[in-house]
């Protein structure tokens, strides 16, 4: 599978959210790799959970960030 590349272009200015954004694109080409390797399915679990409970967070700091700024 291909994997997830960041570049500046996708960079929104806020280092905390851009930070926030690299730490995804690792974490789904963790998880892409250890669905290809497929040896050990508590690996795709534990990048899984890590998904769930960092896209919580993340998604409460965007929110918190365009609420700080007035976006509609």
């Amino acid at each position: 599978m291909q994997r997830v590349k960041w570049h500046d272009g996708l960079s929104v200015g806020v280092d905390e959210i851009d930070g926030q954004h690299r730490a995804l694109f690792k974490a789904v080409n963790a998880f892409l790799d250890s669905v290809e390797s497929a040896s050990n399915m508590d690996d795709v679990a534990v990048v899984i959970t890590f998904l769930e409970e960092y896209l919580e967070v993340h998604f409460e700091t965007e929110e918190r960030a365009m609420i700080e700024h007035g976006y509609p």
